[in-house]
């Protein structure tokens, strides 16, 4: 699964069944041994993954956003615009 599939599933609150229903999705990182990918360590594509309520990228470290809930039949997220903690 790529990053634009973790996004998507995210943000439309699509459970995973493998996950006893909850949304958590995690993309398969590729290996290529000729890049220094991203972190330098090989791996290429966005490491990017969710669990519950946030989007993580690069670990727990990064939020990228948090599901806040709906209203009005309207999903709200914080999104984080900085380069550190949400």
């Amino acid at each position: 699964m790529n990053a634009h599939e973790i996004v998507s599933r995210f943000a439309r609150r699509i459970p995973n069944p493998r996950k006893g229903g909850a949304v958590e999705w995690r993309g398969a990182r590729s290996y290529d041994s000729s890049s220094s990918g991203f972190g330098g360590d090989g791996f290429v594509g966005a490491r990017i993954y969710c669990e519950s309520n946030t989007l993580y990228s690069y670990g727990p470290h990064f939020a990228l956003a948090h599901y806040l809930g709906e209203r009005d039949s309207k999903s709200f997220f914080l999104k984080n615009g900085d380069q550190g903690q949400l």
